[in-house]
């Protein structure tokens, strides 16, 4: 399983969404590419097998 976790700048809790499909889940995280919305830290991509994550890839806002 997958997790799309956004992290916020204003330390509100992550936004987090789950996909079965890695490929899913970097379609998700690529519409952020160029965000300047402000409200995001980074964005990340997990990769989850039981209590182990895995980043996948992260984008820096």
């Amino acid at each position: 399983m997958y997790l799309v976790r956004f992290v916020r700048n204003d330390e509100s809790i992550d936004e987090l969404y789950y996909y079965l499909q890695e490929e899913d889940a970097l379609y998700h995280i690529r519409l952020f590419n160029n965000d300047d919305s402000g409200l995001y830290k980074r964005v990340e991509v997990v990769e989850c097998i039981g209590s182990y994550e895995r980043l996948v890839h992260r984008i820096s806002l």
